[in-house]
């Protein structure tokens, strides 16, 4: 636990005396919220899954960099550049492999409503399908917790596609202990974001959480609507916030058991 507090504290640290990444990162957050709150833009969210890659792989890099000093914006670029490609490929077959229940319940909902189903499929039948799906999440989350390291091994290591998630599994199974306690951290962190954002789509829906919430179509303020704006703002700055010390958090983490002899 001590190699994770350490590292925790150590990434505070950096964020503290490198603002640019949280630039960098609030640069992101106001692209992806532009996907979810339909205002002046109207970003797709297909869109964002591209540019997620270079937005990681640069945060990596910068936090990597700061390591052992101060950072630059160059680097962001640099760096996102450089491995683009692989953390694009290798984001998608991590998304299909621990997202494949939330796929198959989103197939579900489509097939229901294009067929009119509702009504006439047997409960029984609806209440298997919903174990398999139970199944089906506890293995990806088995996934997510072994594959957790795969782009920070291809930023910080040069990995290749399969190579990475091979070397994340071996990273995680070498030190279980000291990663579970990490990723436990690392979930609080991100928590932040997942828990503020729906208080967006609950003030203009009246609805907490839906699984697949359509877009939020929110005239940012244009009706004078103060409230609406200023919880944005704040959710806004909440989500920056953790991005920006969950990669930096992630990279200090793999760095330093690395060096430890850990790893």
């Amino acid at each position: 636990m001590g190699l994770v507090i350490e590292s925790f504290k150590e990434s505070l640290r950096i964020i503290r005396e490198n603002k640019v990444i949280l630039g960098v990162a609030l640069i992101y957050v106001i692209i992806s919220y532009t996907s979810f709150i339909r205002g002046p833009l109207n970003i797709p969210d297909f869109f964002t899954l591209f540019i997620v890659p270079f937005f990681v792989g640069g945060i990596f890099g910068m936090s990597l960099e700061a390591l052992k000093g101060k950072t630059k914006l160059a680097t962001f670029a640099e760096v996102g550049e450089k491995n683009y490609i692989r953390l694009l490929i290798a984001s998608a077959l991590f998304t299909i492999i621990v997202g494949f229940a939330d796929i198959l319940e989103y197939l579900r909902i489509q097939a229901f409503s294009r067929f009119d189903l509702y009504g006439k499929v047997s409960f029984s039948i609806i209440h298997r399908f919903h174990l398999i799906l139970l199944i089906v999440s506890a293995v990806g989350l088995i996934f997510m917790f072994f594959l957790q390291f795969f782009h920070i091994g291809i930023v910080a290591k040069n990995y290749g596609v399969l190579e990475s998630f091979k070397e994340s599994y071996r990273f995680t199974r070498k030190q279980i202990k000291e990663v579970f306690h990490f990723f436990l951290l690392r979930l609080l962190v991100e928590g932040i974001d997942a828990i503020t954002r729906p208080l967006i789509y609950f003030y203009n829906t009246g609805r907490l959480w839906e699984r697949f919430p359509e877009p939020v179509y929110y005239s940012l303020g244009y009706n004078g609507d103060i409230t609406g704006v200023a919880l944005i703002i704040t959710v806004m700055a909440l989500s920056t916030i953790s991005l920006a010390l969950t990669l930096t958090f992630t990279a200090v983490f793999y760095v330093r058991a690395q060096e430890s002899g850990r790893a």
